[in-house]
């Protein structure tokens, strides 16, 4: 296969400047330079070729991401410009990644506050919010307070209160829409009111909805000891429950109104296919069964087959 000159220039400047993975492929460089007709690469060069890309795109994600990080712990200097959400309407050529960057946040940040799915579903003419910091925007809900919201996102109060210029904290409106920089979200809550989905059990999100490594991860991993109690996010019916590649022993409830969830990795399953379930049923036991490096909890939301940010539909 014959890659022209100016393609593979491209991809070269691209990905491989100052990198480690593009020295090993200085001996084309050289050739590429002179301006010859082009070079051909045997199947085993060009695997090798796309496998250095996608470990460089690997590393430049890494390298944005600790940008960012180092970013948003020194936002509070003299001079920063405060955080704000901007209201943007897709162009043609955008995407998620170049708005991100751009806009000095992250794809996770985007995809969360615009119920995005996946990055691909961007469309042109879309209205989009952008948040300038990664985080959340958090609407105040009735019992809200800062001290609980800097909780459940753990972060400061004053971090809270310097995003938003709050001058009265304690007066906080239900509906207001607060930028949380830097927002994690813990799960905490079992039950499940006003409908919402409950959380599966109690544990740290250690791998969030959106781009990981590369590749897209299509929903939460929340950290928990070996065996711990997994509870049906809602009410529904059992349409799977086994082994499912690299999801490893894996329930999946359908709750109506195309609403599916998905429990992946457990150690044990304790319900079998078309059995009812009601919300905070035991249905599984954490594990670390098929693609995992540890205990803990893969949990998806689907709707209508397409997976959701679970962080959209949990309380």
């Amino acid at each position: 296969m014959k890659l022209r000159f100016s393609l593979l220039c491209a991809l070269w400047l691209l990905l491989f400047i100052s990198s480690p993975a593009g020295a090993q492929l200085l001996p084309y460089h050289e050739t590429l330079l002179t301006g010859g007709p082009g070079l051909l690469l045997s199947s085993a060069e060009l695997s090798r070729f796309y496998e250095l890309a996608e470990e460089e795109a690997y590393l430049l994600e890494a390298r944005r991401q600790r940008l960012l990080e180092w970013l948003t712990s020194h936002g509070g200097e003299e001079g920063a410009a405060p955080p704000e959400v901007i209201e943007y309407t897709v162009r043609e050529g955008d995407t998620l990644w170049d708005l991100a960057l751009a806009h000095g946040t992250d794809v996770q940040t985007l995809l969360r506050i615009n119920g995005i799915s996946h990055p691909s579903a961007l469309r042109v003419g879309q209205r989009i919010k952008i948040l300038t910091v990664p985080g959340t925007i958090h609407e105040v809900r009735a019992g809200d307070s800062l001290w609980r919201i800097a909780r459940m996102y753990q972060v400061e109060e004053e971090q809270i209160i310097e995003a938003n210029g709050l001058e009265d904290p304690s007066r906080l409106q239900v509906g207001q829409e607060l930028i949380v920089p830097g927002a994690k979200v813990a799960a905490t809550a079992i039950a499940s009111p006003n409908g919402e989905l409950a959380w599966p059990l109690r544990g740290r999100i250690t791998s969030s909805f959106g781009m990981r490594w590369g590749r897209m991860h299509y929903g939460i991993d929340i950290a928990a000891s070996h065996g711990t109690t997994v509870r049906a996010a809602a009410s529904g019916k059992v349409i799977y429950s086994g082994w499912k590649g690299g999801y490893g022993n894996t329930v999946m409830i359908d709750h109506g109104d195309g609403v599916v969830t998905l429990y992946a990795h457990n150690s044990s399953l304790l319900v079998r296919v078309g059995q009812r379930v009601s919300a905070g049923q035991p249905i599984a036991r954490v594990g670390s069964t098929g693609r995992s490096t540890g205990p803990h909890l893969h949990f998806e939301v689907r709707i209508d087959g397409k997976p959701q940010d679970p962080l959209l539909h949990l309380p």
